[in-house]
């Protein structure tokens, strides 16, 4: 077990709990181990935190213009559920997929990336300067 540890660059400990987790009644199997382990994380009790209440909770502070940072935090302070501001992005994005208005709640609504390269970069030059000196 150790040299296979090594082999690999794992702890022998890893190495000993899957083989512990993934044995089957004839030794280890790779394919039964790994049809074991996605049973185990599909059985895994998952955390949801943006239900009813809290969509309806979330909505109005969006439509005062609340960015979703702002409604984490204050949620945070006020020791309520909380959800990150990434998971309110999500709902907000989800509701514009189903024809919802709320992404125009947002400050900035999304507006594409500019590049700031190519053409017209200007960065580290005095583009005045170049007008006096032509």
């Amino acid at each position: 077990m150790e040299e296979i540890a090594k082999d690999i660059g794992r702890s022998k400990s890893t190495i000993s709990r899957e083989l512990y987790r993934n044995k089957g009644q004839r030794g280890y199997r790779y394919q039964q181990a790994q049809i074991k382990a996605e049973r185990r994380h599909a059985d895994k009790p998952k955390a949801i935190k943006l239900d009813e209440a809290m969509k309806q909770a979330i909505t109005p502070l969006i439509e005062e213009k609340w960015s979703p940072e702002q409604i984490s935090g204050r949620l945070r302070l006020l020791d309520e559920p909380t959800v990150s501001h990434e998971t309110i992005y999500r709902f907000i994005l989800a509701d514009k997929a189903k024809g919802g208005e709320l992404y125009k709640h947002l400050r900035h609504q999304a507006k594409p990336y500019r590049k700031r390269y190519g053409k017209n970069d200007y960065r580290g030059s005095n583009s005045q300067f170049k007008t006096l000196i032509k």
